[in-house]
């Protein structure tokens, strides 16, 4: 059996709730077990944890979505460079057409189908699709400063996102669960995709909660014209329960792909990836 057969026969969701489950058990020598195997295969860095001792957590799911230590990642703070919004392998750099096609190793999808809007803005502008493995810091934040204008949620599949599937599965990333959050400044509009995926039992996003409570198969969409939401470049937006990818959207046709922007290269939180 290849592994798209096995993608897609398994139960997908239901395997999802079960890690859900096993993540939050609390049993002190339940929980202990689950960090030792999870220790020993992701080789967690603990030294830039801001709590270092991984059997301090109360349960693995804390454990891998652990806050680091202050000074852990510096972000630029020039108001026209755009940093990375969290750790992970660079999988896909596209400077993004007018036909808002996205290149996916040697296969195209459309912005359309990835935001399930016809009527987006993103026509022109920079595309970098980044893969939190297991090991990477999990959260997610701000690559500039803006205004939260609007949150998305698409229901779909639940792929496991490891770029390898990438060229088995061309529409993989816009056929996923994704939570869609709209941000604008007076530089560019921005938009951050957060892709659900196989294991990944949670989305949360901090003003919200969890965006994706037992995977709901309805679109919702959150507009916050009357809700000032105002981040700076930095803050914290969210985090994955056990890794994931994120896709970052820039629209402005004179941005400039930094040279830390280079694909199949680790990048860090804070890390200038492209100036306006």
């Amino acid at each position: 059996m290849t592994n798209i057969t096995f993608q897609k026969l398994i139960p997908k969701k239901l395997l999802g709730k079960l890690c859900i489950l096993l993540s939050q058990i609390r049993n002190t020598h339940v929980k202990n077990l689950l960090i030792s195997i999870g220790i020993y295969f992701y080789k967690l860095n603990m030294q830039e944890a801001l709590l270092e001792d991984p059997y301090a957590y109360t349960t693995i799911e804390k454990l891998f979505i652990r806050k680091l230590k202050p000074d852990a990642r510096i972000f630029d703070k020039q108001q026209n460079t755009v940093c990375s919004p969290c750790d992970g392998l660079i999988t896909q750099i596209n400077l993004v057409n007018s036909d808002s096609k996205v290149k996916a190793k040697d296969h195209f999808y459309t912005l359309d189908g990835l935001l399930a809007n016809k009527e987006h803005c993103f026509q022109q502008g920079l595309s970098t699709t980044i893969y939190l493995a297991p090991t990477d810091y999990h959260r997610v934040h701000m690559p500039m400063s803006g205004q939260i204008t609007s949150m998305v949620y698409i229901p779909g599949k639940l792929y496991s996102v490891n770029p390898k599937l990438y060229e088995k599965i061309p529409t993989l990333l816009s056929s996923n669960e994704r939570v869609i959050i709209n941000a604008k400044n007076d530089l560019c509009s921005f938009a951050l995709v957060l892709i659900g995926a196989l294991n990944v039992g949670h989305i949360h996003i901090n003003w919200h909660g969890i965006v994706n409570p037992y995977h709901p198969t309805a679109l919702n969409q959150w507009k916050y014209q009357d809700q000032q939401i105002n981040l700076s470049k930095g803050d914290e937006l969210g985090y994955f329960t056990f890794g994931s990818t994120v896709i970052m959207l820039i629209d402005q046709p004179t941005i400039n792909p930094h040279e830390n922007l280079r694909l199949n290269q680790q990048t860090l939180l804070g890390k200038v990836l492209a100036e306006l």
